[in-house]
């Protein structure tokens, strides 16, 4: 829903972009920020800071040339007591346009619904049915985004999903089925974790039963490093000490370099599964309180295990897509049918598939 004006209908010539200030948003947004920075009719524009907007070499690969600075982060939400600064913000940086990357609704982001009812001089550009309660159904969360842009008459003809192996310089691999299967236990809030004891499971059904070795990626947290810890240590001790890894404290250049020679990701619903994407690498997404039709990857190359009890949980956000107690405050009964063998099969299937296609592929090399 955008607010009809002649400054509109002309297009914005500065614009304040809000979004998540996840990690993970950051990696889906920085390349489609890249390919509306290189529009002719690009727009200058401020955006919610993000993780993504302090690495160097990401930045240096996206020369955003029109990009001004950020904002800070609890901008997002347009908190009553922030509208102040946030108007002064707008009418000395002669702001015309705010552009919201956000699903949140009508529901729960009232404040800024609020917002614009009060800044009625302004355009504002949203994804589409926030103000609605029907259920919309799933859209990828990125291609909503570029439907938006491209709904505004941008083009985004330079719009790279795999952006991350260009960026670092990286090689593509040839499709491989025996190499490492690198786990990313840890995610932003506890009730989109799955539990210790699950990855200690799964792990000893990949060691056991697979010629994989694991890689071990820690969170940042103190809570996130014991549970990667205690994992590794409990699958060396049942299975042996060479062939699984753990990593811990690397900046993000150096865990997606680490990252990019694996055969699988497999991560919970984490900038991982992302991280992923834009490497091109094949990726097995744990969702329970989000839905992965909106979360997800958006390439071929994923596969999601979704909880079906998260989707029709009363306190599931339909259209959000993700939880009211997302901070907390629930045991997450949703994890439960998410069970090790089910992951594993899955992957099965997953390698079962990678070597089917590398099988073909070395026979039309041949032929």
């Amino acid at each position: 829903m955008v607010t009809t004006c002649r400054k509109q209908l002309e297009g914005p010539s500065a614009a304040l972009i809000v979004n998540f200030a996840g990690l993970g948003n950051g990696i889906m947004t920085l390349p489609i920020l890249k390919a509306l920075d290189q529009e002719a009719r690009a727009i200058r524009y401020f955006h919610i800071d993000n993780p993504i907007f302090h690495v160097p070499e990401f930045m240096s690969w996206a020369s955003l040339r029109r990009f001004e600075g950020t904002v800070p982060t609890i901008w997002r939400r347009f908190e009553v007591t922030d509208w102040r600064t946030i108007l002064d913000f707008i009418e000395n940086e002669r702001i015309d346009t705010i552009i919201s990357l956000r699903n949140e609704g009508y529901d729960f982001d009232t404040s800024y619904f609020e917002f614009k009812q009060l800044a009625r001089n302004l355009a504002f550009w949203d994804l589409p049915g926030l103000d609605s309660c029907t259920p919309l159904g799933s859209t990828k969360i990125s291609i909503q985004i570029t439907d938006l842009f491209r709904s505004h008459g941008f083009q985004l003809t330079t719009y790279e999903r795999h952006w991350l192996r260009n960026c670092l310089g990286i090689e593509p691999s040839p499709v491989a089925t025996d190499g490492d299967i690198a786990f990313f236990p840890a995610a932003a809030t506890k009730v989109k974790r799955w539990p210790t004891e699950a990855w200690i499971r799964l792990g000893e059904l990949i060691l056991r039963r697979t010629n994989n070795n694991i890689r071990v990626y820690s969170g940042v947290g103190k809570e996130e490093k014991a549970s990667a810890i205690s994992m590794v240590n409990s699958l060396r001790e049942s299975i042996g000490s060479d062939r699984c890894t753990l990593l811990q404290d690397l900046s993000i250049p150096e865990l997606a370099r680490s990252a990019s020679d694996v055969s699988f990701i497999i991560s919970n619903d984490s900038f991982a599964v992302h991280m992923a994407e834009a490497l091109a690498i094949p990726s097995l997404g744990l969702y329970f309180s989000t839905d992965a039709g909106i979360w997800g990857a958006s390439d071929n190359k994923s596969v999601s295990i979704q909880s079906s009890f998260g989707l029709q949980c009363p306190e599931f956000k339909v259209n959000s897509g993700n939880c009211r107690f997302y901070y907390g405050n629930c045991p997450a009964p949703c994890k439960n049918e998410v069970t090790p063998m089910r992951v594993f099969y899955t992957l099965q299937a997953m390698i079962n598939t990678a070597g089917t296609k590398r099988t073909n592929e070395a026979r039309c090399a041949v032929l």
